[in-house]
């Protein structure tokens, strides 16, 4: 990669001659630590030149401190990348992190190994738990005859996309909690190559949002993500990860800020009965539980064996005990609800899911 990379303060006359001995590739203006300045091109020499611009001149004054590139751990599909390199006739692609450091190129002809080029943080040491036990009744009649996690978007079923969401971002363990027609997620995973193991948590009753979590207390692990099985998120889970062990929190729930608008004005009246002002439509700011969370294994002492229990009685128990419950905040565009027909479709419109 070194050789692609020229730093902010060289002179153009020099980039020319890196252009020459690389056959006119793109290069990546880069400065301390490999921080992405921008890219270069020969065009971008050839329209600076026109404008009288000095070969003395440092990269950084002609280069394009705007180029397409993606961002490492986010989940981007060979289509996705290919149709960006047909659409906007790319050379190279360049994939930074958060701190939009320089980690990877990507070329043309690397594209059929693109996921393989990341760089992936592997967690095999942090568990996945995907909770499929519910009977999904807000997407009947469909769940009449298929589970909830079977339902498809667009040629995958849902928790294919979790589960895959995850393993992408190297998290490889998954458990699975079960009843509602067990058999036929048993028998959907028995068919499938996911590249990992599946272990089932089967419930023999009805347990609630988070009761089967007691089936894992003699598991080993110090955290485990927790995740309904209608719940699609599009974000760093890395950073999550990392976000709830720097804070020690016992329990980390990732929601996002959702704004309803009442279509009513709104009356205030003081004691007395009297008017004292209206509001037209009013806004509200809600934060709003995406159903994801991560959990350090402390927190199972408060999940009875084999007894029901739903996440907010979970919590309130939690916070009873004066132990720490952080939020996450998340871009709502990053987080998808499919457990009723109205967001199903709503996912169908506006999410861009790329397949291979």
């Amino acid at each position: 990669m070194n050789k692609f990379l020229i730093n902010n303060k060289t002179k153009i006359s020099r980039a020319l001659l890196k252009f020459d001995k690389l056959g006119g590739k793109c290069l990546y203006v880069i400065k301390k630590n490999n921080y992405l300045v921008g890219s270069l091109t020969d065009g971008d020499w050839r329209r600076a030149s026109l404008k009288g611009i000095s070969k003395n001149n440092s990269v950084e004054t002609i280069c394009n401190k705007s180029p397409i590139k993606i961002n490492n751990l986010i989940y981007h599909s060979n289509v996705k990348i290919k149709k960006l390199f047909k659409d906007r006739k790319l050379i190279s692609l360049p994939v930074v992190n958060k701190k939009n450091i320089l980690v990877k190129i990507i070329f043309k002809d690397q594209l059929n190994n693109f996921r393989n080029s990341l760089k992936i943080i592997k967690n095999y040491s942090v568990p996945v738990v995907i909770m499929a036990g519910g009977k999904g009744t807000r997407l009947s009649p469909f769940t009449d005859v298929l589970p909830k996690p079977l339902i498809p978007i667009k040629g995958k079923t849902i928790i294919s996309r979790i589960t895959e969401n995850f393993f992408i971002q190297g998290f490889n363990k998954f458990y699975i909690s079960i009843n509602h027609k067990s058999k036929i997620i048993k028998s959907y995973f028995s068919e499938k190559n996911l590249g990992t193991k599946i272990n089932f948590i089967e419930e023999t009753k009805p347990l609630g949002t988070c009761g089967a979590l007691s089936k894992l207390k003699k598991v080993k692990f110090e955290n485990i993500f927790v995740t309904n099985c209608d719940t699609l998120l599009k974000c760093n889970l890395q950073n999550i990860l990392k976000f709830h062990k720097d804070k020690k929190n016992l329990l980390t729930m990732i929601v996002v800020k959702k704004k309803y608008k009442l279509p009513y004005g709104v009356c205030v009246a003081n004691k007395d009965g009297n008017f004292a002002n209206m509001q037209e439509k009013p806004s509200i700011d809600y934060l709003v539980n995406t159903g994801v969370y991560v959990i350090n294994k402390k927190a199972l002492k408060y999940v009875s064996a084999n007894q029901y229990l739903d996440f907010n009685k979970l919590l309130e128990k939690i916070k009873k005990k004066q132990k720490k419950i952080m939020i996450y905040r998340i871009k709502e565009k990053y987080w998808s609800d499919v457990g009723n027909w109205s967001d199903y479709k709503k996912t169908l419109a506006i999410l861009n899911f790329d397949d291979k």
